[in-house]
């Protein structure tokens, strides 16, 4: 199983937008993995660029005063509770390839899908009043 970008999963900001595809890109390198040593890396580096991603994201939230951004950021934190909870199950060796795949289908792409497409709108509208302040 892979999981391929799709230009629905687009926020209209740049650099998130290209964040998403690393992270699809970082998530297949996690499913092609076979040794344990693989994926132990493939999920470290999933959970670093993961909590990298959602500070930019958060920023971009405070930003634009996205009025679901305590929701969003309890999503975020529990999804990074995940990440580690995957981890812990690659080294116990209780990690099987299903859950695997089950969990970044889930997460990653449900989460762009449902839990992000309301700060796409959001974001969009905020352009759209001329108030585009900001580093991002």
């Amino acid at each position: 199983m892979s999981i391929e970008w799709n230009d629905k999963y687009r926020i209209g900001n740049e650099t998130i937008d290209e964040e998403h595809k690393e992270l699809f890109r970082i998530a297949n390198r996690f499913l092609e993995a076979t040794s344990i040593e693989a994926k132990r890396a493939s999920a470290q580096e999933l959970r670093t660029y993961t909590k990298e991603h959602f500070r930019r994201e958060e920023i971009l939230m405070h930003e634009v005063g996205y009025p679901l951004t305590a929701t969003h950021l309890t999503l975020h934190a529990d999804l990074i509770s995940k990440l580690s909870a995957v981890e812990a199950s690659i080294e116990s060796g209780e990690l099987h390839q299903r859950e695997l795949e089950e969990f970044i289908n889930f997460w990653f792409i449900k989460h762009m899908v449902s839990v992000d497409a309301p700060l796409v709108v959001y974001v969009k509208r905020y352009r759209n009043s001329g108030d585009t302040g900001g580093p991002m």
